[in-house]
């Protein structure tokens, strides 16, 4: 068929007059960009044009709710970012719930109002992007929506919303966290940190929390760096900026780290969930 038939295949099947029809199609090829191409067959179209004549087929008839499942798997990433804004206009100039299904973590985020993590069947975790990003309520959520620092830890002390923690083995460095809900049963915790929240110290510096490394490796993505350093928690990453004296780490290096108590998330080490 046609780029135009295609479209207007599901007014057809709803028994939409002839007329109606085309116009209501050649209104749709307008809305994703492609006013003119309604008489080109399929095979003529690139990749991205024949996902909008997809969404333009599946946004015809109006419906109240669309389902999307891994509408842009197959496009390469400067398409797929293209035809993620596209989407997400067209979703709020027209006022349509979408239900739009990913296995991609940063297509959830940009994407989305709010996120469903769903594991064996069940959500996990619901709610604003942001909030599941700062604030997930289990191991597997922030293991599965960006990249975590989970660090073993021992809790020393709870005062208020405050706990103290150290390395599972060890009675030093001491660093904190705030609590989101109520203290841990078992002392044997997981402190999650986002790999952008830890700084790395310069000379004369201190933050509320700051524990000592040795540069394992340096990665260069463009304008910023992911610094991997052995601390008493482990492995420490962080993400930041690539200031000049990044890119000089090498290896073998001493550093600090630090970062907000606000910024530290506890788990228990026996979550299960």
């Amino acid at each position: 068929m046609t780029v135009a038939d295609n479209i207007a295949f599901p007014l057809r099947m709803r028994r939409v007059a002839n007329a109606d029809a085309r116009k209501r199609a050649a209104k749709a090829l307008e809305m994703v960009g492609l006013a003119g191409y309604g008489a080109r067959r399929i095979e003529q179209l690139s990749g991205g044009q024949q996902q909008r004549v997809a969404l333009a087929r599946a946004l015809v008839f109006e419906p109240p709710v669309l389902l999307m499942d891994e509408p842009l798997g197959a496009l390469d990433r400067k398409l797929r970012e293209q035809m993620q804004g596209e989407i997400k206009n067209l979703q709020r100039s027209l006022g349509l719930t979408v239900l739009y299904v990913t296995h991609d973590q940063e297509e959830a985020m940009v994407m989305s109002d709010r996120i469903a993590i769903m594991r064996n069947g069940a959500i996990e975790q619901f709610g604003p992007a942001a909030d599941i990003y700062d604030r997930p309520v289990s191991h597997f959520v922030a293991d599965f929506l960006g990249e975590s620092n989970l660090w073993p830890a021992r809790v020393v002390s709870v005062e208020a919303d405050v706990v103290t923690l150290v390395p599972p083995d060890a009675g030093a460095p001491r660093v904190h966290a705030r609590l989101r809900g109520p203290a841990p049963d078992d002392p044997r915790v997981r402190l999650m940190l986002r790999p952008e929240r830890i700084a790395i110290l310069e000379s004369g510096v201190s933050a509320e929390n700051e524990i000592s490394g040795t540069v394992e490796r340096v990665d260069i993505n463009g304008p910023t760096a992911r610094v991997f350093s052995s601390t008493p928690f482990g492995i420490a990453t962080a993400r930041c900026s690539r200031a000049p004296g990044v890119s000089q780490f090498a290896p073998g290096a001493a550093l600090r780290l630090g970062w907000s108590t606000a910024d530290g998330v506890v788990f228990s080490a026996t979550d299960s969930r």
